[in-house]
């Protein structure tokens, strides 16, 4: 499994990543295990590298996602399968100017996310995407679109309504769906980050696992929304790194068939800790 991981990893990054400006972003997340019937830690590596093209930008996106379980209570099903999900996607984003007004955003971003317990189907394969387009008001912004983004459990289309603003120099914030966040600058290297956010996954099993004579589970989704703070630290123009430390408010985490739930694990309400590295090649050069 890890060789096909590093092909499809060597791949992408020659069909888009032969740019010069770079923008890398590491993240690692851990909700401990308590009472309920599992934790885990999540760890996530992307690479975006933009191209400015006459009219709009252009950006090329490489980004694998790992969840690991960690099962704390004896569940009425074999979860030796269920220990571990990958996710591997390549994306395709397309940004533009409309009027003095109105701009948008496109994505097409195909994914492959699977337990990998056996060889790569095409039914591992997920298509992602967005499309958002954004007004500018006198006071603040508009956003309204649709997104799909199966690596944060969201394995439909969903609505993207929001409205920012700035209330002074220190303070701006985002308030709507899927995420809202207000943001305060402490000073020129540190700020803090209060937020609301899903975050999840949304696999295929590679064998399907049979839940008893009549029953089988084909999909793994998992579904949880966390509010927290997020400090923010510049270490200088190109690294960053921030602290979270938030909670969990819903989390459902369920085995699927024709999008039907067969399956439930216990699931609570809990403390979320993370970790982010963040290289931006890009705002040193502006």
């Amino acid at each position: 499994m890890f060789n096909r991981v590093l092909f499809i990893l060597f791949f992408s990054f020659h069909l888009g990543f032969s740019q010069n400006e770079v923008q890398m972003k590491i993240d690692f997340n851990f909700v401990p295990k308590e009472s309920n019937s599992f934790g885990f830690n999540n760890s996530s590596v992307e690479i975006n590298v933009p191209t400015k093209l006459k009219k709009g930008l252009f950006i090329n996106s490489l980004s694998y996602s790992k969840y690991k379980i960690n099962y704390t209570s004896t569940e009425s099903i074999n979860t030796d399968y269920l220990e571990s999900f990958n996710s591997i996607e390549y994306s395709l984003k397309y940004l533009n100017i409309l009027n003095s007004n109105w701009s948008y955003s496109v994505e097409i971003s195909p994914t492959v996310s699977s337990n990998f317990e056996s060889k790569i189907l095409f039914k591992d394969v997920i298509l992602n995407g967005e499309l958002v387009f954004k007004r500018k008001l006198k006071v603040g912004s508009f956003q309204i679109g649709l997104l799909k983004n199966s690596n944060v459990g969201f394995k439909n289309l969903v609505p993207v309504i929001s409205y920012s603003s700035s209330i002074n120099d220190n303070i701006n914030y985002t308030l709507g769906f899927p995420q809202s966040k207000v943001q305060y600058k402490l000073n020129s290297t540190n700020s803090l980050n209060l937020y609301i956010k899903p975050k999840g996954f949304y696999a295929n099993l590679s064998d399907a696992i049979m839940l008893n004579s009549f029953e089988e589970a084909e999909k793994a989704l998992f579904q949880s929304v966390i509010t927290g703070l997020n400090y923010i630290h510049k270490i200088d123009d190109y690294w960053k790194i921030s602290l979270d430390a938030g909670y969990q408010l819903k989390a459902d985490y369920k085995l699927l068939n024709n999008n039907r739930s067969v399956y439930e694990f216990n699931s609570k309400n809990k403390l979320y800790m993370g970790l982010n590295l963040k290289f931006d090649l890009l705002k040193c050069k502006k």
